[in-house]
């Protein structure tokens, strides 16, 4: 299965970290989307998700996994949905109902900084940026 990484996944270490294994990652794009942070967890925080939005595009990336390895993303996108976002690609998306704006953490908006830099993509194309960004640089919390 083809599975978009389009805010920490595409820091490859966070990834890699997640599956267990080495991973390629591939650049493409995605018109309809727009990345939000809104991706409420229990932690009171917001992580990055999609949202459709007819005339925006946003630069992500994509790798594969066989369908046993899905299970390795339960805790790390928990709540969310495999949404097919472009024929044959999917990406895990909270659903509305589940989505808030809640603090962002500046070691996550780093580390989604890193791999869209390492993988030469313009992370700011497409992106609605959060409110609050909590500075957690001197003890980062995301890793």
């Amino acid at each position: 299965m083809n599975v978009v990484a389009y805010g920490a996944l595409m820091h490859r270490p966070s990834l890699e970290a997640t599956l267990r294994r080495p991973a390629r990652l591939n650049r493409l794009t995605i018109p309809g989307w727009r990345r939000v942070f809104d991706a409420a967890f229990p932690d009171g925080l917001a992580y990055l998700n999609l949202r459709p939005a007819l005339s925006t595009q946003i630069q992500a990336a994509w790798f594969n996994v066989a369908e046993p390895e899905l299970r390795l993303f339960a805790d790390r996108e928990a709540g969310s949905d495999l949404v097919e976002v472009l024929p044959g690609f999917h990406a895990f998306v909270w659903p509305e109902a589940r989505c808030r704006e809640f603090p962002v953490l500046s070691s996550y908006v780093d580390i989604c900084r890193r791999g869209a830099k390492a993988l030469g993509i313009d992370l700011a194309q497409g992106t609605t940026w959060p409110a609050t960004i909590r500075n957690d640089s001197a003890n980062p919390a995301y890793r």
